[in-house]
């Protein structure tokens, strides 16, 4: 899927090698970050039917709300720092930056910057990380 991805950008947004290696290292954490929460959050409940409600919120919270499928200058010019509350915010933007596409006027201006989204979105992985390393509740049955 990521190879059928990375060829359809390649015929309608041509990137260079740094944007393309970058979109590739923002792809991976995006899964590590998802991957970690999701193992986390799998080792809290014991029954498949308690999982599937908090999936649905969890997905809800951090990939339809932010804005991943829409720009974020589509929020209210003062509300924009609410959206990075969600860490995939950071990866959205990101790579937007790495594309030529980021720009948008965040309030605080600092939090608009690629370095800051770059930091936060480590950030977040390495949290969810350690969350997912000291915070699961291993079962033997």
């Amino acid at each position: 899927a990521l190879v059928l991805f990375f060829a359809i950008l390649g015929l309608v947004h041509p990137v260079g090698a740094a944007a393309f290696a970058t979109l590739v290292a923002i792809v991976l954490l995006t899964w590590l970050l998802a991957s970690t929460l999701g193992f986390l959050i799998s080792t809290l409940f014991r029954q498949l039917r308690e999982i599937w409600p908090i999936g649905n919120v969890v997905f809800s919270s951090l990939a339809i709300l932010p804005p991943l499928f829409y720009p974020i200058a589509a929020l209210p010019g003062n509300y924009r720092w609410v959206a990075f509350l969600a860490p995939s915010t950071f990866a959205g933007q990101l790579a937007d930056w790495s594309v030529g596409l980021g720009g948008t006027p965040i309030t605080p201006p600092w939090l608009g910057s690629p370095v800051v989204e770059l930091a936060g979105l480590v950030g977040a992985t390495v949290l969810f990380a350690l969350a997912a390393t000291f915070l699961a509740r291993w079962r033997e049955h």
